[in-house]
C-alpha cells in the first residue's frame, strides 16, 4: 500500500505539521480513571479531608461526615448554643444516674425559644427514656409520641441500652407509625465521598449488615433546600449501589439511606433526617496539568511526525534516479 503524499511533496508534509497540531491542542483531554467507590484513597480517614477531592469524587470510598445535633458548633449566645449546654448537663445527669435532674435539663432545652427540631428530638429522647426508669410511664410517652412526630423512624440511642426502654418505645412506634418495623439486628453502612465536585453524579455503595433487605432508598437535599429529593439504588438484598445527582452550587449535600423489607415497612436506616450524613461539594476545576506536559498530546504529535517522516521516506525511495543537475560533468574551477 502507497503512503498518502501531501500536494508539494515532502516539504508540504512537513509544512503541515504546525496546523496538524493546532488540531491536536484544541482536542479534550480523554477522562481520567475514577476510584472504585468502595475503595479507600490514600487520604480517606474518618478525619475531614485534607487534599483536594479529583473531578467527580473525593479521595476514594470513605463515609461522608455525620452531621450531628451539634456539629457545626453553634455561635456563642444562640438559642443553639444556649440549648446545647442544658443537652450536655442533661447527657451527663443521665450517666450519672441523676435521672430527675436529666428531666430538668431536657424540660430546659425544650423550654429555650427558637432551639432547633434536632436537639428538640436529642431533648424528648432522654427525656422519654428518664422517664421509663422513674416508671412515670405516661411522661414517659409523651415525650416519644413527641419524638416521633419529629422523625418516626427515628433510632434510640439511649447510653445504656436498656432493653426495658427499647421494649417501651417499640411497643409504642409499633402502635402509632403503620410502617415502621425497625429491626435491631439489621444495619445499613452508607459509603459515600467526603467531598465531590459540583454538577458531577456522586457515587453511592449501601450494605446491609445483619440480614436482607428488599429495597434502599437516599434521600438527599441541599442545605438550601427544604424538601428531600429520593433515589432508588438498584442491587440487593444485601449491596445496594449507584449514583446520586450532583448539586448546581457549592456547600453540604446531606443524605440519609432508609431500607425496607417486603411488606414496605421501614426496617433501617444510615442516617436520619435531623442527623444526616453530609457531603461537601466544591467548586469545579480544571485539570491543572500543563497542556505541554500532557502524555496524550505528545503522543499523538509523536505518531503525527512519524506518519510524516515515513511519507517523505517513501516520497523519496519512489524516486528511480536522481534528478539531472545544470553542471555538465567535469571539473570545476574557482577563480
Amino acid at each position: 500500500m502507497g503512503a498518502l503524499i501531501p500536494r508539494g511533496g515532502p516539504a508540504g508534509a512537513v509544512a503541515l505539521l504546525p496546523s496538524l497540531l493546532a488540531v491536536l491542542l484544541a482536542l479534550p483531554a480523554p477522562a481520567r480513571a475514577q476510584t472504585p467507590t468502595g475503595e479507600r484513597g490514600p487520604a480517606a480517614q474518618s478525619e475531614p479531608a485534607q487534599s483536594e477531592p479529583t473531578e467527580n469524587e473525593a479521595e476514594g470510598g470513605s463515609d461522608a461526615t455525620p452531621a450531628g445535633p451539634e456539629a457545626p458548633t453553634p455561635p456563642p449566645g444562640s438559642a443553639a448554643a444556649v440549648a446545647a449546654e442544658h443537652l450536655a448537663d442533661g447527657r451527663r445527669l443521665y450517666r450519672e444516674l441523676d435521672f430527675p435532674g436529666c428531666v430538668d435539663a431536657m424540660q430546659r432545652a425544650l423550654a429555650v425559644p427558637g432551639v432547633g427540631p434536632a436537639q428538640r428530638l436529642e431533648a424528648y429522647e432522654y427525656l422519654g427514656a428518664a422517664n421509663v426508669v422513674l416508671d412515670r410511664e405516661a411522661e414517659a410517652e409523651a415525650a416519644f409520641l413527641a419524638m416521633f412526630e419529629l422523625d418516626p423512624y427515628h433510632r434510640v440511642r439511649e447510653p445504656s441500652g436498656s432493653p426495658k426502654i427499647e421494649r417501651f418505645v417499640e411497643a409504642l412506634r409499633a402502635r402509632t407509625v403503620a410502617d415502621a418495623a425497625l429491626d435491631g439486628e439489621l444495619r445499613l453502612e452508607a459509603t459515600l465521598p467526603r467531598a465531590a465536585r459540583m454538577d458531577r453524579p456522586i457515587p453511592v455503595r449501601v450494605d446491609v449488615e445483619g440480614g436482607e433487605v428488599a429495597s434502599v432508598r437516599v434521600h438527599l437535599r441541599g442545605d438550601e433546600e427544604t424538601e428531600w429529593r429520593s433515589v432508588a439504588l438498584p442491587g440487593g438484598p444485601r449491596r445496594f449501589e449507584g449514583e446520586l445527582p450532583g448539586l448546581d452550587t457549592t456547600g453540604r449535600l446531606e443524605v440519609y439511606a432508609q431500607a425496607r423489607d417486603a411488606a414496605r415497612r421501614v426496617v433501617a436506616r444510615a442516617g436520619e433526617p435531623l442527623v444526616p450524613l453530609v457531603v461537601e461539594i466544591r467548586e469545579r476545576v480544571e485539570d491543572p496539568t500543563p497542556l505541554r506536559r500532557k502524555w496524550w498530546l505528545w503522543t499523538a504529535v509523536g505518531v503525527v511526525a512519524a506518519g510524516v517522516a515515513l511519507g517523505v521516506g517513501v516520497a523519496v525511495a519512489g524516486r528511480e534516479t536522481a534528478p539531472a543537475g545544470t553542471l555538465q560533468p567535469g571539473r570545476v574551477e574557482l577563480p
